[in-house]
């Protein structure tokens, strides 16, 4: 069985979804790294005509990027910053990889202004056009050429900035106004031309919660004299949120006084959203909406911290659902997708809002409670879970329903690690299986049966 063969059981789903709805490019490796599929995205961006299937990876890397790297000892995430090679050219961008037990995935990035040359060089334009208009009081002889040359560097700094969904702006230090350009009030929506403003205008253009975030950054800045950067959230169109990439650097006179602080802002809302996306895939069942099995762990591990530390008691409830499977045989496995998406709302809305409810897979869903005073509380969760999950569905003027059986077992009486109490609380729910179905048993209860018996 080849690479494609064994990767598709396990990842066709996840990635008809990526090619649907993402935009960035992607590429599945098996575990020595060679590819076994990629997006049109990725084709595009590597000038590629075909799938490059059962190449290495490391064909499309620089040296300096393959050096170190190693597909056998891959964590489960890894952000690396690789220089890819297409037929034409280099560049550098972020990677995001996600190793399975199967398939690696690799998530590429556009490459980013703020962590290339232009930005520095678009820094360094600005400082020289500061010091050509002092200049200029004592050249009067060269105004005319000057300007000209001026004029002509502004188009071409407009116009990549525009592209580049940068806007910069100066704070004068001795005057304590700030002037932005016409490219950052286009960002803010507030006019296409530069201004002149206060802090506390500057400071209206961004979320509240920044505003003391951006304001010690900037003292810091100057203070230190030193570059800082910074990520912000600001308004834009409609006073929609969006994400800001911010830079700054302090300028001094000849004499080394202080005069303003120089700064770019780059519009990176896009790659804000990838992350997002690929946060959800990585942490959250696309089905239903709910943490996965990883999330859920580490939801758990925090919670059983607080619980040590406070004494606390916890319940975990392994759900599976009863009459799921003639759902699917009667009705198709759109229907069934339908019922698993109705009980993990239904699951969500029994549970108290400390609580957290995920599916493990199929029909199988998981809860821990916590905060627990007696195990009482958490029989009376599990007794609205049966009452919501034995509802009837409507599907296409059809109505249908399905039960659920439960295991339930305690932090810390029934065992500390997360995978004792699962391994328990799935005892407990084959007893409820076993009692008829669409009931709830404690591990606790199994085990004082079998030591009377």
């Amino acid at each position: 069985m080849d690479g494609s063969e064994v990767w598709r059981p396990y990842a066709e789903k996840i990635f008809r979804y990526i090619e649907q709805e993402c935009s960035v490019s992607v590429v599945a490796l098996d575990l020595d790294g060679t590819v076994l599929h990629c997006n049109q995205a990725f084709l595009t961006l590597l000038h590629l005509p075909v799938v490059p299937q059962n190449q290495p990876m490391i064909d499309f890397l620089s040296p300096e990027s393959r050096e170190g790297l190693s597909w056998s000892d891959m964590p489960d995430y890894r952000q690396e910053t690789w220089h890819l090679r297409s037929q034409v050219s280099y560049y550098r961008a972020q990677c995001h990889i996600y190793a399975g037990s199967a398939f690696i995935l690799v998530f590429v990035d556009k490459p980013l202004l703020t962590d290339s040359s232009f930005v520095k060089e678009f820094d360094s334009i600005n400082r020289e056009l500061s010091m050509l208009s002092r200049e200029l009081q004592k050249k009067n002889a060269m105004i005319e050429t000057t300007n000209r040359k001026l004029q002509e560097d502004e188009i071409v700094l407009k116009q990549a900035a525009e592209m580049a969904l940068i806007g910069n702006w100066q704070w004068n230090i001795i005057t304590d106004i700030i002037n932005v350009s016409g490219n950052l009030c286009r960002l803010w929506a507030s006019g296409v031309n530069d201004r002149s403003m206060t802090q506390a205008e500057f400071l209206s253009h961004f979320v509240v919660e920044d505003g003391s975030r951006i304001m010690d950054w900037l003292i810091a800045s100057k203070e230190t004299g030193c570059a800082g950067e910074i990520e912000v959230r600001y308004f834009g169109p409609d006073r929609a949120e969006r994400f800001g990439h911010c830079r700054a650097e302090v300028l001094c006179d000849i004499a080394g006084r202080q005069q303003m602080v120089i700064g770019v802002i780059q519009d990176i809302t896009e790659r804000k959203l990838h992350e997002q996306k690929i946060e959800r895939i990585a942490l959250y069942d696309s089905l239903t909406g709910l943490p996965n099995r990883k999330m859920f762990e580490d939801y758990y591990n925090k919670a059983s911290s607080l619980a040590q530390r406070q004494n606390g008691k916890i319940a975990i409830l392994l759900m599976d659902l009863d009459g799921f499977k003639h759902v699917n045989d009667t009705l198709g496995h759109n229907a069934g997708d339908f019922v698993l998406q109705t009980i993990g709302k239904r699951l969500m809305d029994s549970v108290r809002i400390e609580d957290t409810v995920a599916r493990l897979g199929g029909d199988e869903f998981i809860a821990y409670l916590g905060q627990l005073n007696s195990p009482q509380e958490a029989e009376i969760v599990a007794q609205r879970i049966l009452s919501a999950c034995n509802q009837p569905i409507a599907i296409d003027r059809k109505v249908t329903g399905v039960g659920v059986s439960i295991g339930i077992s305690f932090y810390p009486e029934d065992g500390k690690d997360l995978e004792i109490l699962m391994k328990h609380a799935d005892l407990a729910m084959y007893v409820s299986k076993s009692k008829g179905k669409n009931s709830i048993s404690l591990y606790s209860e199994i085990i004082d049966l079998g030591n009377k018996g």
